[in-house]
């Protein structure tokens, strides 16, 4: 038994269990890439916002990217992000890029986000993807037109703007990137390779850390 908790002790919240199971993959194991689904589900706002913080930290530490699912976050849970998948409910890519450039994308195509607060950006995103004609004034701007009629037209849409434009390019740099380490000459592999993600004296410096906080949060302890 640990002051985490097991089956029997209840031990630390679920954001806490979640925030320490994230942390010990991302020093112990050799990854660069992971895919965090529905990672705030059942948290309040709080430790929402925390574990998202968290990852981000831990992400730039470690130079790994993660994949993350989310299920209705909060603006301040969605700014935490730096690149945004948007799909549509077939399945289609609506928008894919820079956070803070998701909004003026579908306002590119005459969507307008409510001014009146109504809805902040991931719940103004997540309609348009579902139910673009929502954001478009037919009194105002004249009839729908073809392109955000539905979100497979505004899927194609996305093809030919400027941000799926730029996400092309993005991976042509990237293949041609890989073809010519592919082309070049063949390296043997560094001696001594770690099976560790993280150097032993940092995987040290953090137990040795984190070992700290729990003896001085725990009641029983005495220093």
């Amino acid at each position: 038994k640990t002051v985490v908790g097991d089956a029997d002790v209840r031990g630390i919240s679920g954001g806490q269990k979640r925030r320490v199971k994230f942390l010990e993959m991302a020093v112990g194991i050799d990854a660069t890439t992971f895919f965090l689904d529905e990672i705030t589900n059942g948290l309040d706002a709080a430790s929402a916002l925390s574990i998202c913080k968290v990852v981000g930290a831990a992400l730039d530490v470690s130079r790994s990217t993660a994949i993350t699912c989310l299920l209705q976050p909060s603006r301040e849970v969605f700014l935490t992000f730096q690149r945004l998948i948007l799909l549509t409910p077939g399945g289609e890519l609506a928008y894919s890029g820079r956070i803070d450039k998701a909004v003026s994308h579908f306002e590119a195509f005459g969507l307008t986000m409510p001014l009146d607060g109504s809805m902040n950006e991931p719940e103004f995103l997540l309609r348009c993807a579902s139910s673009p004609t929502d954001f478009w004034n037919d009194e105002e701007k004249g009839p729908v037109p073809h392109e955000v009629a539905t979100p497979g037209a505004l899927a194609k849409a996305f093809v030919t703007s400027d941000a799926g434009r730029a996400l092309e390019e993005e991976l042509d740099a990237l293949e041609n990137d890989e073809d010519g380490k592919a082309s070049g000459s063949p390296q043997s592999p560094p001696a001594n390779l770690s099976s560790f993600a993280q150097p032993m004296q940092k995987q040290l410096a953090l137990l040795i850390g984190r070992g700290m906080t729990l003896v001085k949060r725990n009641p029983a302890s005495t220093l």
